[in-house]
């Protein structure tokens, strides 16, 4: 896809992921293996999982809106805020994309299923490992969701000119897997970011390199897009 405002998809193509024979992949490997299948019910870190399991195509969306409203904001502002996060975070996507099918990295059910055969004698293999919820279809490195909500969480911060964001965002539970049916508010940009990490490691979609790399090239598209675009106009309108 040709995106909005990058110059290219690999603008911002994220490094190379850990080798497998790595002490961080093993690492890596081992977190979510232990904590990112059979969490019991009642444990806020399953509860965590869930929310950000949530369809994050709606969840964007309504944060947007929800944010505008928040920060009273009017008609043009809210207009500016919708375009800005909608476009910076489909580059973010579309980034993150260049980046998966770049490496083409195994996702944790099949790396933790096949661990006899990554070469590392700090993993072993567990054929029957399965993630809390059925893994998405698309390569694991870097990950979608870091990539697409740091981009958010960075254009709800130029939007409002401070990190101190003070954003609701609501999710999902176990009883409504995709669906908006809770909230959290999160003070600041980065205690968004790190529930985000913790979040896809313990439902079992990531390892937690993936996640910290694709919050890494989300943001660096949205800054490099926000210094370039959605500026004020008075100096050229008088």
């Amino acid at each position: 896809m040709q995106p909005f405002m990058l110059e290219s998809t690999s603008q911002f193509r994220a490094p190379h992921p850990p080798a497998l024979t790595s002490a961080q992949y093993a690492t890596d490997l081992n977190e979510t293996k232990a904590a990112g299948s059979n969490l019991p019910a009642g444990d806020p870190k399953r509860d965590t999982a869930w929310f950000w399991n949530a369809n994050a195509i709606s969840q964007l969306n309504k944060t947007l809106h929800d944010f505008a409203t928040q920060n009273n904001m009017d008609l043009l502002d809210t207009v500016r805020l919708l375009a800005m996060g909608n476009m910076v975070s489909t580059d973010a996507g579309m980034a993150c994309f260049d980046s998966k099918y770049t490496y083409r990295f195994w996702r944790p059910i099949t790396a933790i299923r096949n661990a006899d055969i990554d070469g590392n004698p700090a993993t072993t293999a567990d054929a029957t490992w399965s993630p809390l919820t059925t893994t998405p279809n698309h390569p694991e490195y870097p990950s979608q969701h870091g990539c697409v909500t740091s981009a958010l969480a960075q254009v709800l911060a130029h939007a409002v000119g401070t990190t101190n964001i003070n954003a609701t965002i609501w999710g999902a539970t176990a009883a409504t897997p995709t669906g908006l049916v809770t909230s959290r508010t999160y003070p600041t940009v980065q205690s968004l970011m790190d529930e985000l990490v913790n979040a896809r490691v313990w439902i079992g979609f990531h390892f937690r390199n993936s996640v910290i790399a694709g919050e890494n090239l989300g943001t660096s598209v949205a800054n490099w897009e926000l210094q370039r675009n959605f500026l004020p106009t008075d100096a050229l309108d008088g």
